[in-house]
């Protein structure tokens, strides 16, 4: 990482901040963990310098983004912007040169990795790169049939916004770690539950607030735009005793 040039510094970042866009495979507005690997640089032996270290870059400014807690597209490149202000604050002689001196004294991981990427691609285009393909990726359909659990899950699948929901890499294809509803989720799936008879209603309505009372895998967390919804719909059906909580984010398991 030799002498990082701090005038390439936004460029880097400028080139970070579109594979990060191309990352979001599923175009569902977020970049997780899993979308950011298998980014190459082409024409580039598997034994070279280069090799890994876009990778590694995006991996680092969405794990920063995922610690302030979103990981929406723009949040993560709202990372590569801060990760950029502070490598370039590292140049503290101001010969507008990351000495390798300076570069040991970087705190994170996420601006050594990007600092790397500087060195590396600065002078690279989006086109010097191969990223898996885009493909958007369609919300199932809620299904009311099934038990309270069953149809409360499909009800959270259909109508939780992903982008805002977490999720564990290692667990792909079983759906979120964590919803997190909003006010206008919540919406959607009230009126998504009203063709249902009333005793249906409150099973499903019971099930999710029981989700949300501590963290565990397929929790769910309200904002206070979603909790005074479902209390309204809670009211109306006449149940009472119902917590909507916002847990947080379960913890991958360690393996």
């Amino acid at each position: 990482m030799s002498n990082v040039k701090i005038k390439d510094v936004s460029r880097g970042a400028t080139l970070l901040k579109k594979i990060i866009e191309r990352s979001d495979r599923n175009l569902d507005g977020a970049v997780r963990g899993s979308e950011v690997v298998g980014i190459k640089p082409k024409n580039c032996p598997t034994t070279g310098p280069k090799w890994g270290v876009a990778q590694q870059a995006a991996q680092g400014v969405q794990k920063f983004a995922q610690s302030k807690g979103s990981v929406t597209v723009e949040d993560v490149k709202k990372a590569v912007d801060e990760v950029a202000k502070r490598v370039k604050a590292a140049d503290l002689d101001g010969d507008g040169f990351l000495s390798d001196a300076e570069a040991k004294k970087l705190t994170s991981l996420a601006e050594k990795r990007f600092a790397n990427f500087v060195a590396n691609h600065a002078g690279d285009s989006i086109d010097d790169f191969e990223i898996p393909p885009q493909k958007e990726a369609k919300r199932p359909s809620f299904k009311w049939s099934g038990t309270p659990a069953e149809v409360c899950t499909s009800l959270l699948n259909a109508y939780s916004d992903p982008k805002n929901d977490n999720f564990w890499p290692s667990w792909a294809g079983k759906g979120a770690s964590r919803y997190v509803v909003k006010s206008a989720e919540a919406k959607e799936m009230v009126k998504a539950l009203e063709p249902l008879y009333t005793s249906r209603r409150k099973a499903v309505l019971t099930e999710l607030s029981n989700r949300t009372l501590d963290s565990h895998f397929g929790c769910v967390s309200c904002d206070a735009g979603a909790r005074a919804v479902f209390e309204k719909l809670a009211k109306e059906l006449g149940v009472t005793g119902l917590e909507f909580k916002s847990p947080v984010a379960p913890k991958v398991p360690a393996p």
